[in-house]
């Protein structure tokens, strides 16, 4: 079984900037040039996460959001949007919480990914507005 491609950077962040066949520009620091390269290689590691993360990842963050701007772009609404549901909301925020552990290179903080995205309910909200 081939191992899981997983984007770091969400795919509904950068799909609206491809172009061409699926491709993105992007800035290599390293040698300070401008390239291009496909969208299911920028910003992905193949097997950096487990199936099951990548599977949280995608019911909690990636689908909620990427099925409100589905609708909302293309209706121009965006510029004054209301969250109408809670899994939205709380979507949004652990899209921004968690990033910083999608992203890094140590095991120990995208260990701790996996630890909190398997978190009850009640204690992701709780994250989210630990007012409530």
């Amino acid at each position: 079984m081939p191992e899981l491609n997983c984007h770091f950077v969400s795919k509904f962040l950068t799909k609206p900037w491809e172009f061409g066949n699926r491709l993105l520009w992007y800035y290599e620091f390293e040698c300070k040039q401008i390239r291009k390269k496909p969208s299911k290689r920028l910003f992905a590691d193949v097997g950096r996460n487990s199936p099951e993360i990548e599977k949280r990842l995608n019911e909690l963050i990636e689908t909620p959001i990427a099925n409100a701007v589905a609708k909302l772009v293309p209706s121009g609404a965006i510029d004054n949007v209301e969250i109408p549901e809670w899994p939205l909301f709380r979507a949004l925020h652990l899209l921004l919480l968690l990033q910083y552990s999608r992203v890094s290179e140590k095991n120990s903080h995208r260990s701790r990914l996996g630890q909190v995205l398997f978190w009850d309910e009640a204690k992701l909200d709780q994250l989210v507005c630990p007012d409530s």
